[in-house]
């Protein structure tokens, strides 16, 4: 079953609840003109009937983070209000009973659904020109989402960018950054339609050309039996779901760092694989050199697929993101809404597993 996103409904700040197909968003908003705004994108998985939305204070924390880099300003409004918003839309969407079909993914194992939900801070304002006075607001939409690569394997191939990933804010969550992701799909399009070998993903180098990272994904290799990714200062975002993993391979007594990562590096490496909140973790095939002229100048083949340890950690992975009984990670909608259709008071566990997620995953202490 698919489903029309003009029919989905939306949450735009003040102005409530509407469909898609009915929203009134300013058409000469400077973030629609000039990419100026903030986002952040979480799941909900559906599992056994349940709905549980995944570390939620950790995507509204760096949201608020990334808003205050940018000098955007926040509007008033509490972590609580937009989470009951985001269950909210579950049900306004006629998805209490279930989302749909087209959403099942598996996960460790078992079989589960999935929605996206997307929290855009954008500038709810009409004017031309850079200066134009900023007026923060949140529009939240849940969107299904099932596989995120439909490559039919387990591993993906990537295409090595031709050039360097040189944005404003590398290590922000500010939609402009990802008009360079967008082109490189579009380059990537083009590239599987010429035949030959097909890539899933883009891997960018920066401008000292070591590996950054996907178009929307952080990147790990294992080296030596140690798991190393790119240092925030190699201008990457410091993903959530990064933060978690680096805290299962400790749990699984196995290094875990930041640093500098170079192609050969990569080359030398065991495995590697691409993460993030869409995502999951994603191993990686082959890494494909492709040319401006998208030719293919050369092709590094790696052992990811016989790396066990790669395996062990995508599987803990997953089973944070389903839950295995109690969870921290996850707050489900049953506990904000009881009886399916109206709201009560923000659970008291909400509270404290925020505050428990925040000691140990902040972004404050992955930043210098």
């Amino acid at each position: 079953m698919s489903v029309e996103i003009e029919n989905l409904f939306i949450h735009l700040g003040k102005k409530g609840f509407s469909r898609v197909s009915k929203s009134n968003l300013p058409v000469l908003s400077t973030s629609l003109h000039y990419g100026d705004a903030v986002f952040e994108g979480m799941s909900i998985f559906e599992k056994q009937g349940r709905f549980g939305l995944f570390h939620p204070s950790l995507n509204l924390e760096r949201m608020r983070y990334n808003a205050n880099e940018l000098l955007f300003g926040f509007p008033k409004v509490t972590d609580a209000e937009l989470i009951s918003v985001i269950f909210r839309l579950i049900i306004l969407n006629g998805w209490g009973d279930g989302l749909p079909e087209c959403t099942g993914i598996e996960k460790a194992g078992k079989k589960v659904k999935r929605a996206y939900v997307r929290n855009l801070l954008f500038s709810d304002n009409n004017g031309i020109g850079v200066g134009t006075p900023l007026k923060p607001e949140m529009l939240t939409v849940l969107a299904p989402i099932g596989k995120y690569f439909d490559s039919g394997e387990e591993e993906v191939n990537l295409m090595l960018f031709p050039g360097p990933r040189t944005v404003a804010f590398p290590c922000l969550k500010g939609s402009g950054n990802y008009q360079l992701g967008m082109y490189s799909k579009r380059m990537l399009k083009k590239f599987n339609e010429l035949g030959g070998i097909q890539c899933y993903e883009t891997l960018f180098l920066n401008g000292r050309g070591n590996v950054a990272e996907g178009s929307a994904e952080n990147v790990v290799i294992l080296k030596n039996g140690e798991f190393i990714t790119p240092h925030p200062k190699e201008g990457v975002l410091m993903g959530i779901s990064l933060r978690i993993i680096s805290d299962i391979a400790k749990k699984m007594g196995m290094g875990f760092s930041f640093g500098s990562i170079s192609l050969k590096d990569v080359a030398d490496a065991e495995g590697m694989f691409m993460c993030g909140n869409a995502a999951g973790i994603v191993p990686v095939d082959r890494i494909v050199d492709v040319g401006p002229d998208y030719k293919v100048r050369g092709i590094l083949e790696l052992p990811t697929c016989q790396s066990d340890e790669i395996r062990r950690i995508r599987r803990k992975y997953e089973e944070t993101e389903i839950w295995k009984g109690k969870t921290a990670f996850h707050t489900f909608l049953d506990e904000w809404f009881p009886d399916g259709k109206n709201p009560q008071k923000p659970p008291e566990k909400f509270a404290k597993d925020a505050e428990c997620l925040r000691e140990k995953f902040s972004i404050y202490k992955y930043i210098d």
